[in-house]
């Protein structure tokens, strides 16, 4: 499974960093990017996610609708609740999953709740997020034995 990230740096990057190197994580931290190279990511992409703690819309949500991509996003961007676009709805081509209480909970909480939401799209991405919980866990144990 591969994440790819893209924006600005908001002073969270180096910690992103970090933690993506501790837990063997296959991220690509991009920046900021031209329209042509966010075309391509929109094409590239299975599932896009906004998992923001403050944003007053989120056009990007919008943008990967309109491609017909599967979106998670959270309660910081609350105008996507206003739209009453049940928290998990589906159609043939893509899932809209809005996250409820991501703004309050700890770094844990939202782990967990960005977990358990990729695991709801697709049988193959269950798998995926299985593996790579398990792969974690694994490295886990193995460091904390040594």
């Amino acid at each position: 499974m591969q994440l790819t990230c893209v924006g600005k740096d908001d002073g969270e990057l180096k910690k992103l960093k970090k933690l993506a190197a501790k837990l063997h994580a296959n991220v690509d931290f991009r920046g900021i990017v031209s329209e042509e190279e966010k075309e391509r990511l929109y094409k590239e992409c299975d599932v896009f996610c906004l998992p923001t703690l403050s944003e007053n819309f989120g056009l990007v949500v919008a943008e990967a609708l309109e491609r017909g991509k599967s979106v998670i996003t959270t309660d910081g961007a609350p105008a996507w609740k206003e739209y009453n676009i049940p928290s998990s709805t589906s159609t043939s081509s893509s899932t809209f999953i809005y996250l409820e209480g991501y703004r309050e909970g700890d770094d844990y909480k939202r782990v967990n709740l960005l977990r358990d939401a990729f695991a709801q799209l697709s049988p193959a991405v269950n798998d995926a997020v299985r593996k790579a919980d398990y792969a974690a866990y694994k490295r886990h144990i193995m460091s904390d034995s040594i």
